[in-house]
């Protein structure tokens, strides 16, 4: 456990808040689960272990990314990932898939779950940057997000998504000092791994495929279709670089838009 806290130390310095606490949170599970950190055959044989009882690759590697993390600090070289297998992609996403999704939403999540979807769908926030919003990065009309080491930008908040916040807002039962707009069922804050298989279930009970990344691209599609330069839509997308919205884009001009795509924007609803 020195050894932990000393590694703490060094990657608090290194890694944005949010991948230290899901590293941190790993690894102690990892020495729950009487993982030596210091003995790579120890680790390695969990692994294993959790293979024949059925993990998949993809959650066995959250915790090898975690615990290259620590042998990288140790000076010590790092133990191969799973190669996973490639997700079935999509072109696009649709109007009626995100309709599919909001109708797809129920129980006593139903509006936090809806307002997650809003956003992705509605200002193309990162994932990363839904999870840790926190309330007082909530203004009039508009979001400020935190992207990777802590870089911040500011997004607007359509009329809809303002509308479904404060619904939320009204209900949100968090603990006491827990300031994250997104809670669990404890009240505490939701977990990157919670969000994540909360919209995945969404989206297979809705009968659509879904990730954040092709809510980014629905949005950014909009958008050029609302008129939108790419240098304005790359400020909104906060990248950094305009040759990652080209890529946003680049099969825009050979698609042909649904009936459904030519009728009212959802941004304005």
């Amino acid at each position: 456990m020195e050894d932990l806290e000393k590694f703490q130390n060094y990657a608090d310095a290194k890694y944005a808040s949010y991948t230290m606490m899901n590293t941190m949170r790993s690894l102690r599970h990892l020495i729950k689960e009487g993982v030596d950190l210091n003995n790579r055959e120890s680790f390695k044989n969990w692994i294993l272990k959790m293979k024949r009882k059925g993990v998949i690759d993809k959650t066995l590697n959250i915790y090898i990314k975690a615990y290259n993390r620590y042998l990288e600090w140790k000076g010590e070289e790092k133990i191969k990932p799973y190669k996973e297998m490639k997700p079935f992609k999509t072109a696009r996403a649709t109007e009626e898939d995100y309709k599919k999704q909001i109708d797809a939403c129920y129980g006593y999540t139903e509006i936090r779950n809806k307002l997650m979807i809003d956003l992705l769908f509605k200002t193309g926030i990162r994932y990363r940057e839904l999870i840790n919003i926190r309330l007082e990065d909530i203004k009039e009309d508009t979001l400020i997000v935190r992207r990777k080491g802590q870089k911040i930008r500011e997004v607007y908040l359509p009329r809809s998504v303002r509308d479904l916040l404060k619904e939320y807002l009204k209900i949100r039962k968090a603990k006491p000092g827990n300031n994250f707009l997104f809670v669990n069922y404890y009240g505490d804050q939701l977990t990157y791994a919670g969000g994540r298989q909360t919209l995945h279930e969404i989206a297979k009970r809705a009968g659509v495929h879904f990730s954040p990344h092709i809510a980014g691209r629905f949005y950014a599609r909009k958008l050029y279709q609302e008129g939108y330069d790419i240098e304005k839509i790359r400020l909104l997308l906060g990248h950094e670089k305009l040759d990652t919205t080209k890529t946003y884009l680049k099969w825009i001009k050979r698609m042909q838009l649904t009936s459904l795509e030519r009728g009212t924007s959802i941004f304005y609803i």
